[in-house]
């Protein structure tokens, strides 16, 4: 069978639209799933592991963190320290005995509803430290415990903070006798469906601590 040239002409624009379509397709399915995959980083680096790099066990459903601790001083206890170290304005250097403390919580929940705002325990957690002298002169410190970290002190009173805001609370008191000690802030959700952090299966309170804002104490008379 023979085809007429207009019988051909014909079928090579067909083939010719054929192939078109499909370029606009796969640029378009492309640009799709570039999209998807900026989308998923923008998810990934940003949102979902916001806190989970402060260093707390937090549920990042929950969005909440201990931003700072700090010190309430009566009678002189405690006085910045004057060693000049990268952290110096968070070394104090204090007496034994009773100190208090206060924490910054914020809390990052959703804007709208009963979840607008949450209650909270400001606390902390205590690690003694032993301190040795290198050769060249270098002091390293390292926790006496490494279970430190896990046993929290908080205050008695709820914190309640609207969604968005930081609200500094009564963290709680602890009786230091001489050495070298590292406080870490911790903040406590509530455990209520209402008015704290629950999901299901948990059977304790969310708990999360900030490493990075800790306060280094030296306790001498």
């Amino acid at each position: 069978m023979k085809f007429s040239k207009n019988n051909k002409g014909a079928m090579s624009a067909a083939m010719w639209g054929v192939i078109i379509g499909f370029i606009i397709c796969a640029i378009l399915a492309g640009g799709v799933y570039f999209r998807m995959i900026k989308i998923q980083s923008q998810l990934g680096g940003d949102v979902l592991t916001q806190f989970g790099q402060a260093g707390g066990n937090a549920s990042n459903s929950f969005l909440f963190q201990p931003k700072t601790l700090s010190i309430v001083i009566t009678n002189n206890n405690c006085v910045p320290s004057t060693a000049d170290t990268p952290d110096k304005s968070q070394r104090f250097s204090c007496k034994p005995g009773d100190i208090s403390f206060e924490s910054s919580i914020y809390n990052g929940g959703p804007v709208g509803g009963d979840n607008s705002q949450k209650r909270f325990y400001g606390g902390f957690a205590v690690c003694e430290l032993t301190c040795k002298k290198g050769l060249l002169g270098q002091v390293s410190c390292d926790n006496e415990d490494k279970t430190c970290i896990t046993r929290i002190i908080s205050a008695s009173g709820t914190c309640t903070i609207k969604s968005g805001e930081t609200k500094t609370c009564d963290a709680g008191l602890y009786t230091f006798t001489e050495g070298e000690y590292e406080v870490v802030p911790i903040a406590t959700c509530y455990m209520d469906e209402t008015y704290g952090c629950t999901e299901i299966g948990m059977t304790g309170p969310v708990t999360q601590s900030n490493v990075k804002a800790y306060l280094r104490l030296t306790i001498a008379k």
